[in-house]
């Protein structure tokens, strides 16, 4: 129950930060600046639970500040067993080189870093009962391409996944994912 409250703590406390940093932005006028899809792949690897092989990553970004998105995204494997399992939850990502969008027509950083903390539920621990499960916290070392331009590659995203249920700690990692921006600013 502890892990429980310490997951809902963190996940205001996010919340928190993010509606502050909008609000001293534009005056909190606009929930979302920015709406993207994103596919990609992504796995937990060294997890008893998630077989290895192909998995497939989907899901929505929703730009919160100049700086700051949301992304709503589940994984499920392809390859060998399709969607035998799903994982699913959100990551707050950070820019850490620069905007991921300007406040003019200009377009922010081409090229950048994100820092990304995330919860995502599963059917990973001893119960087997779809629930909170993985703290993760992922940097995507490179990113090419912003809201403005319509597009965003991601190379090579890399991070943690503690399995807090269980106590155990995976490598969570994609190769590539791709986020095409359905509203851009």
């Amino acid at each position: 129950m502890k892990r429980f409250f310490v997951v809902v703590l963190v996940v205001v406390t996010l919340f928190s930060l993010a509606a502050g940093e909008a609000e001293s932005v534009n005056g909190g006028s606009v929930l979302f600046k920015d709406i993207g899809i994103r596919v990609g792949n992504g796995s937990f690897l060294w997890d008893s639970y998630m077989d290895t092989g192909l998995h497939f990553l989907g899901g929505m970004t929703f730009g919160l500040t100049k700086r700051l998105e949301v992304a709503v995204e589940a994984i499920t494997p392809i390859v060998p067993s399709p969607l035998s399992d799903v994982v699913a939850g959100f990551e707050f990502s950070y820019a850490l080189l620069g905007d991921r969008v300007s406040a003019g027509n200009t377009a922010g950083t081409g090229i950048n870093t994100m820092l990304s903390l995330g919860l995502f539920c599963s059917t990973h621990n001893e119960k087997g009962v779809f629930m909170p499960t993985y703290l993760t916290f992922r940097l995507n070392t490179l990113t090419i391409g912003m809201p403005y331009s319509g597009r965003r590659e991601h190379l090579l995203p890399i991070g943690i996944a503690w399995n807090f249920m269980e106590g155990k700690v995976s490598l969570f990692c994609s190769i590539l994912m791709y986020d095409h921006y359905v509203k851009a600013r």
